[in-house]
């Protein structure tokens, strides 16, 4: 497997590799990531958690809730407050991008399903994404996938809809690999390269190594996306940052 990869400030950067690359277009998948990606919280004390050492601090005030309460949670915080574009020039790469006849997706850790009786996440992010101006051209034959073969998960699996791919798992494990793998399985696409955008280093890592298993050949590029670092506030009171966490975690439990 051919391995590129690269640390990016602006999603402009990855165009060139599209635009210019010698794989044929129909032969190529862009996936990007969402959080901390393509969008970002405009609350501080979501901010806040791209920083190593407030995310230490989350993690241990967490720690004493269930695995499934964790991951509402975080939901709750990350996925079901509002969003921001982190680069407003974002949807016109992606439209620009889909223009070509370049297949994309968002491939994200997120839970999928009903939560707090709500929409289903998956078409909250779908709709979240929509009015910021991102509408990802559906690559699947049908409008929504479940993903059956995977690791059912905190009472659903991995889910495809309208463009984003939904997967939750362990912190630290290779949840995103096995997901696209899958996914790709499932429409029977097997592209000749595959550039991917996310915000953590490991998460390129463990598609790649996905990736290989799946077909040696495939020529991958891997993104890490520093953008959203630069536009987190310097200042941010300890005090709040934590009030916030420890609200989310009383609804939760409360619920």
């Amino acid at each position: 497997m051919s391995v590129v990869s690269k640390s990016i400030t602006s999603i402009a950067e990855i165009h060139p590799f599209i635009v210019q690359g010698a794989i044929e277009k129909s032969q190529l998948l862009v996936v990007f990531d969402m959080d901390l990606t393509l969008t970002m919280p405009p609350l501080p004390a979501l901010l806040y958690l791209a920083k190593p050492e407030y995310r230490t601090k989350v993690q241990r005030i967490l720690s004493p809730l269930t695995d499934t309460d964790r991951a509402k949670v975080l939901t709750l915080g990350l996925q079901i407050s509002e969003h921001q574009l982190i680069e407003e020039i974002t949807p016109s790469i992606i439209e620009s991008i889909q223009a070509l006849q370049v297949k994309s997706i968002v491939l994200t850790a997120s839970l999928s399903g009903q939560f707090n009786n709500n929409a289903p996440l998956e078409l909250q992010r779908f709709q979240k994404l929509k009015e910021l101006g991102i509408v990802l051209q559906n690559i699947s034959l049908q409008e929504k996938v479940i993903l059956t073969d995977l690791p059912f998960c905190d009472q659903n699996y991995p889910t495809y809809y309208n463009g984003i791919l939904c997967v939750r798992g362990e912190p630290k494990t290779n949840i995103k690999g096995p997901t696209l793998v899958s996914f790709l399985h499932h429409i029977h696409f097997y592209p000749k390269q595959i550039i991917m955008v996310d915000d953590k280093r490991e998460h390129l890592s463990y598609v790649q190594q996905s990736l290989a298993a799946l077909e040696p050949t495939i020529e991958f590029i891997g993104f890490e996306y520093t953008g959203a670092y630069k536009r987190i506030p310097p200042v941010i009171n300890e005090e709040s940052f934590l009030s916030y966490w420890e609200g989310l975690i009383k609804q939760v439990l409360d619920s």
